[in-house]
């Protein structure tokens, strides 16, 4: 009877390890955990290979995680590390860099469901006034916050990859200093949309061997007073001290209003709005060969600071 029972179990055992390690046609292998097919292995859209952060598959399937949702003119911040910028949203579209993990974005456009993924329109928060990136710029990862294109939102499985990053925003009063030192347009429209806001700071003179001047090619357009910063000298600075060229805040002056700067060499506080209407004119025309994007040269009037009122104080 002893023997009997050694058998039965010999035959349990046998008959145990058979079913754990069933090949193919029971997707098992001898740890007893799942295999992982091709498509969930796939790196994350534009890693071409390399060791990704975060992995992606086939297009969701029914009961899959709800798609992320961000909101237009928020800054997100990136979750993972090598996450690609493509030139159109897809895994087909040109890869342009990739994203460091906790990059800081402005969310642009989208959101674009292609390949399975949703894709946000994004940019660079860009480089505060009278700043500059540090050596040459780098794609692989991006060193320089200037770039601009799509970008994934989410893994197939629902890990965010771009979630919403809580900005601070300047608080009032507000300076021509709290809302530009250290901080970028797009930090600013972020914060302020196209609510109107007032500030105060410098109206600089402008000295006699300034050298202004110069051209621009959109300047009989429509938007041509948005799109010709080039030749647009109306800073608020900071300081009584700072030049015309130094830290402050642009303005830009709409012709077809009654919006104007008192005398130069004074305080003042003025009332701007960013996102104005114009922007969306924005698209010129006259621009050729490596030009923006033309929802970029759009973002870029967006984030312009337009002035309403203005008026000479006594101090900051």
């Amino acid at each position: 009877m002893v023997i009997g029972i050694v058998v039965l179990a010999v035959l349990a055992a046998i008959l145990l390890i058979l079913f754990v390690t069933r090949d193919d046609d029971g997707t098992a292998d001898s740890s007893g955990l799942p295999t992982p097919s091709a498509s969930a292995s796939a790196t994350a859209p534009g890693s071409s290979g390399a060791s990704p952060s975060a992995t992606l598959g086939a297009s969701p399937s029914a009961g899959a995680p709800a798609l992320p949702e961000l909101a237009m003119d928020a800054v997100v911040a990136t979750t993972v590390a090598d996450l690609t910028v493509r030139a159109d949203p897809g895994l087909a579209g040109e890869r342009l860099g990739t994203l460091e993990d906790g990059a800081l974005a402005f969310v642009a456009g989208g959101p674009t469901d292609v390949d399975g993924f949703r894709w946000y329109l994004a940019s660079g928060l860009g480089l505060p006034p009278n700043s500059g990136c540090a050596g040459e710029p780098e794609t692989e990862p991006f060193n320089c916050p200037i770039w601009f294109g799509w970008v994934a939102a989410a893994s197939e499985s629902g890990e965010p990859w771009l979630v919403e990053y809580d900005l601070a925003c300047p608080e009032e009063p507000l300076t021509a200093e709290s809302l530009a030192l250290g901080r970028t347009a797009l930090e600013r429209l972020a914060c302020f949309g196209s609510e109107p806001f007032t500030f105060r700071g410098w109206w600089p003179e402008i000295p006699d061997d300034a050298g202004l001047g110069g051209a621009c090619t959109a300047e009989e357009e429509e938007a041509g007073w948005l799109l010709c910063q080039n030749i647009n000298y109306n800073t608020i600075v900071i300081d009584e001290g700072e030049d015309m060229f130094g830290v402050g805040i642009r303005v830009s002056i709409d012709p077809a209003t009654d919006a104007s700067l008192p005398e130069r060499g004074t305080w003042v506080e003025v009332r701007v709005h960013m996102d104005d209407p114009a922007a969306q004119k924005c698209d010129d025309p006259a621009q050729e060969g490596d030009a923006p994007p033309p929802e970029k040269v759009v973002l870029d009037c967006r984030a312009e600071a337009v002035l309403e009122t203005a008026q000479a104080v006594d101090g900051p």
